[in-house]
């Protein structure tokens, strides 16, 4: 196992240096969606229920974002490689048009129909109902926040990744004051219920996107040339088409994946008690897994960027190497950690909490259980996939790696028990190690070769 891990104190202190303000990105982030799953909870298991619900559909939408923030990565980090800032305003201007323009789409969607779109992913009209004005306000939030994540990730694929850390911490606040205020009725406003969390997403989402936008102007590390970043010319599309673009099919297709796993969930006898559940286990995952999202946002940073710099073969294999490992020992801690903390307070403090019932309870301590299974190997997979390989311009290969094992493994297999024999939602919950498993066996392979490693830019 030593020889897996570089000697060279200098990389650590580099790894800490950019890992540690995204883990608190990470960390004030999930923190906030465990808030408003507590606060949410207190209106009972439908209101959360349908926050589960609307989740669904977003997911797709999430990851779609999330592949144009990958693809601006891998590009801008070779670009500041090179110390190419004319480039880095083209590649952040086509990300933001292509953000822009689906969460656009995706919101006059949910404006025009929210119940029938809704309709797709659960029969129960209670929930539908609860999801209808929420999922109005949230996807207009998306409008906002996906714009801000992509200049954040432009920011952290420069090695500046402080300025995220200090806009999430106030976003952070602020949400929590206007949850308590807009939804429990605090502070002198009015109880608005589920439609008040929606509002306070909003409102923070377009609060964080004035902050950002302020940034733009004063940023003098990378200066933003706006005639550049507005007018990004045909060859930094076609250029983000070829490596972004595969990205972003990547994570649509990924979050369909899920959103298929979530949505055989929602169908079972019992949803609104296995919905609840599942919000919190995941919320409860999330803050966990903190830590090993910085690590593979941090791989990637580090890999494009010497790539652009020209660094030997040898020695990007070496970091490579050490940063997987790096993250399969911290996932498997942060696993060890998240079942040993659940099972000892979860059914006296923290299920209460969210006032899930005695049901809810009893499936959800068993969902941790089995998302505490699967973390190394997701750890593993994400730095490798996400961090080492995207980074090092290996996108095609790494979007088979990260796609077909969901595809071919844990969707039809969580049909199959779920729709089909109807078994209980822990062969359902199954399906994830299904996935880890066999995508761990293709991404080490590919790692262990040379073809990883493309200059893109």
């Amino acid at each position: 196992m030593e020889r897996l891990f570089i000697q060279d104190s200098e990389f650590y202190k580099r790894v800490i240096r950019l890992a540690i303000p995204i883990i608190l990105q990470n960390l004030l982030t999930n923190t906030l969606n465990i808030i408003d799953s507590f606060i949410v909870g207190s209106l009972g298991e439908t209101a959360l229920a349908a926050v589960t619900l609307t989740n669904i559909p977003i997911k797709v939408v999430t990851m779609f974002s999330f592949g144009a923030q990958s693809g601006v990565s891998i590009l801008i980090s070779q670009y500041w490689g090179k110390r190419d800032k004319g480039s880095i305003n083209r590649a952040l201007g086509v990300g933001l048009w292509i953000v822009t323009l689906v969460n656009a789409i995706y919101s006059f969607i949910i404006i025009k129909s929210p119940v029938g779109f809704l309709s797709i992913f659960s029969n129960e009209p209670a929930i539908i109902e609860e999801a209808r004005q929420y999922a109005v306000l949230v996807s207009l939030s998306y409008l906002f926040n996906t714009f801000s994540l992509v200049y954040l990730a432009m920011l952290r694929s420069t090695e500046r990744p402080l300025f995220g850390t200090y806009v999430l911490s106030g976003s952070t606040l602020l949400k929590l004051f206007l949850d308590f205020a807009l939804i429990e009725g605090k502070f002198g406003s009015a109880s608005l219920g589920i439609y008040g969390a929606g509002m306070a997403t909003l409102i923070t989402r377009v609060v964080e996107f004035l902050f950002i936008l302020g940034h733009m102007f004063t940023n003098k590390v990378v200066p933003i040339q706006w005639r550049s970043l507005l007018l990004p010319g045909k060859q930094m599309v076609l250029r983000f088409a070829k490596n972004a673009g595969t990205v972003i099919f990547n994570e649509t297709v990924w979050g369909l994946g899920i959103s298929t796993i979530s949505n055989v969930m929602s169908h079972m006898e019992g949803s609104v008690a296995i919905l609840s559940a599942y919000s919190v286990a995941t919320n409860v995952e999330s803050l966990v897994t903190s830590i090993c999202s910085g690590l593979h946002n941090t791989a990637a940073v580090i890999i494009g960027s010497e790539i652009g710099s020209g660094r030997r073969t040898s020695i990007l294999k070496k970091m490579g190497y050490s940063l997987v490992a790096l993250a399969l020992t911290v996932g498997f801690c942060a696993g060890l950690l998240m079942y040993l903390i659940s099972t000892a307070i979860g059914e006296s403090l923290i299920f209460p909490i969210f006032h899930l019932s005695e049901e809810a309870s009893d499936i959800c301590l068993m969902m941790i259980g089995v998302l505490s299974l699967v973390l190394p190997f997701r750890a593993l997979n994400n730095t490798a996939v996400v961090g080492v390989l995207r980074g090092g311009g290996d996108v095609r290969v790494a979007a088979l790696i990260d796609v077909l094992p969901l595809w071919i493994g844990a969707v039809p297999y969580a049909l199959f028990v779920g729709s089909v024999l109807h078994a209980g939602i822990f062969w359902v919950m199954l399906s994830y190690l299904v996935q880890y498993l066999i995508q761990t066996a293709f991404a080490v392979s590919r790692l262990r070769s040379d073809r990883w490693i493309h200059q893109v830019t």
